[in-house]
This record gives C-alpha cells, structure tokens and sequence, in this order.
C-alpha cells in the first residue's frame, strides 16, 4: 500500500475519480457498466411499445380534432351568404325585437 492510498480512496469515493492523474499505481481499477439482463430489456420495450402507441393514438385524435374543426369552419362559411359572423343567425346581442 502506498501512501497516496488514503487520498485515492477518499477521491473515488467522493468525486468518482478512479484514477488521479501524475499518480500511477499498480491496482486500476477496471470499472465495467454492467450489461443490463434480459428481464430489463424486454420491461424496456414493453415501456418503448406503449409509448410509441400513445403518441400514435395522440397524432390520431389531433388528426380528427383538426379535420372537424376544418369541416365546422367550412359549413359556417357556406352558412352564410352575408358575410357576417359565419352564423345563419344573428348574435343573441344584435337581435332587436320590433313591436
């Protein structure tokens, strides 16, 4: 044990520093990522698979939402021939009632 020991010690733990650099030692630790088994990767794509078909389902939804409205906008433009509010009725405000 050397007498930087100590001191390598206290920076891996603490900054994850696995090695200080001017101070070789004979013990490097090799640090591998563990390979993820395969219960992980399938729970992964089961996660990739809901997603995907939640988006799918959201781009559907927008889609429809998007053409009724462009069809409500094009049967309220064809409503009215005056060129008023796009209503074949008047606003409940311009009503004026004659007696």
């Amino acid at each position: 044990m050397t007498v930087f020991a100590p001191l390598r010690c206290f920076a891996e733990r603490n900054w994850h520093m696995p090695r200080i650099p001017g101070f070789s030692s004979e013990e490097i630790n090799a640090f591998r990522s563990k390979q993820p088994t395969e219960t992980h990767k399938q729970r992964l794509h089961v996660l990739r698979r809901s997603f995907a078909a939640a988006a799918a389902a959201e781009a559907v939804a927008h889609a429809q939402q998007a053409s009724a409205g462009a069809a409500a906008q094009a049967s309220k433009s064809t409503g009215s021939k005056s060129g008023g509010t796009g209503s074949s009725k008047p606003p409940a405000s311009k009503v004026r009632v004659v007696e």
